[in-house]
């Protein structure tokens, strides 16, 4: 699904796992993920008004790697879009490649070596969804524990404008 035209069509929020050459650190990021969606599903089908917002995962391997590939013909714990890179390009390609595919309202990237604790994709998103609440075009980054503010671009601003679903 191209994320440009359909972002946000029943997807709440998109997780992009780049990874390469890290299939056991992978699968428990995985593990940790599918406990974590299986929250967040509850939390939604509980908000009537939700009920038909969701969450993927996206799991881009940049650049090939037979047990990444064998991961991916095994794994059954949650449903995973896999995108295999032809060659290693970097993290930041492998993320790109990720986003692209995304259908979500929201993206959030996570690291192959890090694991979900639980609440994370529902405050997440209620973070952002409050954060629009207070100020429409707000929008905000999160890298590791670093949260930045972003604001709109102003009137007389000649730039494009942030890019936002």
């Amino acid at each position: 699904m191209n994320g440009g035209e359909e972002r946000g069509r029943g997807t709440a929020i998109s997780v992009v796992i780049p990874t390469w050459r890290r299939a056991a650190t992978l699968r428990r990021t995985l593990d940790a993920l599918a406990a974590e969606l299986a929250r967040f599903e509850q939390e939604l089908a509980a908000n009537a008004a939700q009920s038909q917002r969701r969450a993927e995962v996206i799991v881009v391997c940049d650049g090939e790697d037979a047990e990444t590939r064998a991961l991916s013909e095994g794994y059954a714990a949650l449903p995973v879009q896999w995108i295999f890179l032809e060659q290693n390009a970097g993290q930041a390609a492998a993320r790109n490649a990720g986003a692209a595919r995304a259908a979500g309202q929201l993206l959030l990237f996570l690291d192959d070596d890090m694991e979900a604790l639980p609440g994370l994709l529902g405050t997440h998103c209620e973070a952002h969804a409050r954060a629009e609440a207070d100020e429409e075009g707000f929008a905000f980054a999160v890298g590791g524990g670093i949260v930045e503010a972003v604001r709109p671009p102003h009137r007389n601003d000649t730039g494009p404008p942030l890019a936002r679903p």
